[in-house]
């Protein structure tokens, strides 16, 4: 027969858990056989707390979630989660037309930085918001230095203050329409540039995303935007877009910044038979302190390109033509 010392009955820890908050171990005298020791441990066990005699506590409510809560606010979460990721994968973008346009792509600006040609991208957006009924225009990010932490430092090398970076970023947003606006590293380091954009309608996904144009009765171009892409090569720039095409992806266009370097390089899948302009862009920021520190060369292609897209044209190659002179592009294209 198992030791009464340690088992209790049902009734025997009713009297305990009704008497002991008031009464301490003298419950003991309730419970024939039971030492003021042992109910001292089985309450302990229980989590029983004694009350002072004459005081009272208000009840102080739990700032958690109960599970059964919990649980369904993390599903719902991470249905939120899956469908924002799910829909920047497939942004579609409708054109009036099947007429030719063109999409501008432009690099990182790094707007209050003192590097930055500004009057190079004032001009680049002049351009598009002048031709807008047939380009498009998109950025890949990093909009400012927005130099956060330890980076704050930098502040010191250049003149330009948080507050004008903020005026900087709303005449970017307003000076032409933007078909998106990636957000970049830098843009990420606090939730400004996001909050603009809203502010200003102008649509934008965090790091990068996959955008569709559509026009009716032709081919639909499929870009691959990103801040950035996965992989670096000495050798080429666009390393990191090329893997993208080797690795399946069905973009007509495959494109990221970042790095302030340039490269473009068109190849065709093998196996699904993908033909795909992989680019690295270059950036508006043209005098890098940490590049002149770093002995880096100059290896940008451009800080902008325009695609001058006809949807009407079959021929893997011919329906998509790549400008670096951006104004040429444009004058091929009112030609068409």
């Amino acid at each position: 027969m198992a030791n009464r010392k340690f088992l209790w009955t049902a009734e025997e820890v009713a009297v305990l858990i009704t008497h002991y908050p008031i009464e301490g171990q003298g419950v003991s005298h309730r419970l024939p056989g039971r030492s003021g020791e042992a109910c001292e441990q089985k309450a302990r066990l229980l989590g029983l707390r004694l009350v002072r005699p004459g005081t009272t506590t208000s009840e102080i409510p739990t700032a958690n979630r109960d599970i059964i809560k919990l649980l369904q606010d993390r599903a719902e979460e991470f249905e939120r989660k899956g469908a924002h990721h799910k829909a920047k994968q497939g942004v579609v973008i409708g054109r009036p037309t099947n007429e030719p346009y063109g999409l501008l792509l432009t690099g990182d600006p790094h707007l209050d930085d003192p590097g930055c040609d500004i009057l190079e991208f004032a001009t680049t957006l002049a351009l598009a918001r002048k031709h807008k009924d047939k380009v498009l225009i998109a950025n890949v990010g990093d909009l400012t230095n927005n130099w956060i932490g330890s980076l704050g430092r930098l502040y010191a090398h250049q003149t330009t203050t948080d507050d004008e970076a903020i005026e900087l970023i709303k005449w970017m947003l307003t000076e032409c329409e933007w078909a998106w606006v990636v957000l970049g590293n830098h843009d990420k380091w606090s939730p400004l540039a996001g909050l603009l954009c809203q502010q200003h309608e102008v649509p934008y996904v965090s790091h990068g995303g996959v955008f569709t144009i559509d026009a009716p009765g032709g081919r639909s171009l499929v870009i691959d935007c990103a801040h950035t892409h996965s992989g670096n090569s000495m050798y080429n720039a666009s390393h990191a877009q090329v893997k993208r095409n080797y690795r399946g992806s069905r973009s007509d266009i495959i494109i990221g910044g970042h790095t302030h370097t340039g490269a473009h390089t068109i190849l065709k899948n093998g196996f699904s038979g993908q033909v795909s302009h992989c680019i690295r862009l270059g950036s508006f920021k043209k005098y890098d302190d940490y590049a002149d520190s770093k002995g880096f060369v100059d290896e940008s292609l451009g800080a902008s390109v325009l695609f001058t897209i006809d949807p009407n044209n079959d021929h893997p190659l011919g329906w998509i033509q790549a400008w670096y002179d951006i104004e040429a592009g444009i004058d091929y294209l009112i030609r068409q």
